[in-house]
């Protein structure tokens, strides 16, 4: 999740409410009028890096890409711009992976490893932590209990290969974000190789959506025919985000089509909101109508629970679609945290619902 600052207020904020309420027992609002408190949770403003050991609201960040909670309740963040992994614990701040230094993202100690630009963290079941490390092209794997590194996809070269076979020889091209499904698969959004890319428990890697070809076609039929648009090249910004919900639907921010489309347990692909021009419009009326605005360097989030979905429409404000697909802007932005399948935090900075939807 982009963070045009340096600090994780409006992101982070909502949610921490929306949690707080949920474990307080209390309602949460669920209807547009309702506000939520927004503060800053980590970040002093400040692009750079001031060191670990300092309270999370006087710590520099350098362009934040993502946060998630881990399986202890702490929260993570990609520090993309330094290329290193932190979390808070008892309100301070501490690197969990890489040095700071751009390296290969070889295997070993985490507080070792050399990094270009993580852009993605999720936990797998067994509370490992999950990275798309964006300019490696690499996927890797961090036991938290061990402090150790590993590979799961990529050799870091960006090119395309290796379906059908283990994910350590296959090649991926700015792997941008990456969700664990209720079975342990892994999925991963091969943004350049304009696919997404399924690892198995047992290693075995395929494309489930996508040719390879830029550009929009295939909804109704078999996503792995669809194509995708993401933008390529090294000044690409991350993009193509994907998330699921807790029937395992797969929800693609499409981004240079400025579409949300999502793939059904059929794996069949269709378009849930967006006209495909850039530009804002709809409010009110079916989200399929609306146009969608992706401004270069910023993606979505999204997610579906019990009818009720979300979308960032990636100029900081959340579009809240009911279940008869009518959609509304509510202001702010939203956050899944990958391991809370089901779970939705909308928030803002004047008025937005906020919703929590229990998933497993």
């Amino acid at each position: 999740m982009i963070v045009g600052g340096m600090k994780l207020s409006v992101l982070l904020s909502g949610l921490c409410c929306a949690l707080l309420l949920a474990h307080a027992g209390c309602s949460s609002p669920t209807s547009p009028g309702q506000s939520v408190v927004i503060s800053t949770v980590i970040g002093n403003g400040i692009a750079g890096n001031n060191g670990d050991g300092l309270p999370a609201p006087e710590t520099a960040l350098y362009l934040p890409q993502d946060v998630a909670f881990g399986p202890e309740g702490h929260l993570y963040v990609a520090d993309w711009n330094n290329h290193r992994i932190r979390r808070v614990v008892n309100g301070v701040v501490e690197t969990v992976a890489g040095t700071g230094e751009l390296g290969d993202a070889a295997d070993g100690p985490a507080l070792e490893a050399q990094f270009n630009h993580p852009t993605n963290v999720a936990f797998d079941h067994q509370g490992r932590m999950i990275i798309a490390a964006w300019h490696n092209s690499k996927v890797k794997r961090l036991d938290l209990a061990t402090g150790i590194i590993e590979n799961l996809a990529g050799i870091g070269s960006r090119s395309f290969g290796g379906d059908g076979g283990d994910g350590n020889e296959a090649i991926l091209d700015l792997p941008s974000s990456v969700v664990v499904d209720a079975v342990g698969n892994i999925l991963i959004s091969d943004q350049a190789n304009q696919r997404i890319r399924l690892l198995e428990p047992n290693g075995t890697i395929s494309s489930i959506c996508g040719t390879g070809e830029q550009g929009y076609e295939g909804d109704g039929g078999v996503a792995e025919q669809a194509l995708l648009n993401s933008p390529v090249g090294q000044a690409a910004p991350p993009a193509g985000r994907i998330a699921l919900d807790i029937e395992d639907r797969i929800y693609i921010a499409d981004t240079g089509n400025h579409d949300i489309r999502v793939i059904d347990n059929d794996r069949r692909i269709r378009t849930i909101a967006g006209t495909g021009q850039r530009g804002y419009s709809g409010d009110g009326g079916p989200a399929i109508d609306g146009a969608t605005t992706m401004r270069r360097g910023e993606e979505g989030w999204f997610t579906e629970s019990n009818g009720l979905r979300a979308v960032n429409d990636l100029t900081f404000h959340a579009v809240w679609v009911d279940d008869e697909d009518n959609a509304w802007a509510v202001g702010g932005s939203l956050l899944v945290p990958p391991f809370e399948r089901g779970m939705v935090a909308f928030y803002g900075s004047s008025t937005p619902p906020s919703q929590i939807v229990n998933g497993r």
